[in-house]
């Protein structure tokens, strides 16, 4: 009896989905929105941008009719100072921020991208850092 919404969201990878659970109000992000670097692959070079672009703002678009509790990653790349994040590949994580985002990072993901237009540059957030690469 349980329902899960699949919600398409390639840019980060071409095959990424979130899953928004209805019984909890959480919305599974995977690597498109955690507290970390959000890595879009190939944004320059292979266009991948637009792409992120818009699975954010379907994000956003699905999330504004929904009850929202968590968007949740997958993984934790920050620490609990706003803006520090952890070296890559650091074997462990003392101080690691909490997980749970909300739609409050969503929105603020979303305006961020929007701003930057066709040019992306890395951008540190206190809860994630955007990254495309080229």
């Amino acid at each position: 009896g349980r329902i899960l919404d699949v919600i398409p969201i390639p840019g980060h990878h071409s095959q990424h989905v979130a899953f928004y659970d209805r019984r909890t109000a959480t919305l599974l992000t995977g690597d498109s929105l955690y507290p970390g670097r959000l890595y879009v692959f190939g944004a320059q070079s292979q266009g991948n941008w637009p792409i992120y672009q818009a699975s954010v703002k379907r994000l956003v678009d699905f999330t504004a009719t929904k009850d929202l509790c968590w968007v949740l990653g997958t993984h934790v790349e920050m620490t609990n100072t706003p803006g520090i994040d952890f070296p890559l590949g650091a074997p462990t994580h003392p101080n690691e921020r909490p997980l749970q985002l909300e739609r409050k990072h969503l929105l603020e993901l979303h305006q961020a991208i929007q701003a930057m237009g066709s040019n992306p540059v890395i951008e540190v957030h206190d809860d994630f850092i955007v990254y495309p690469t080229g």
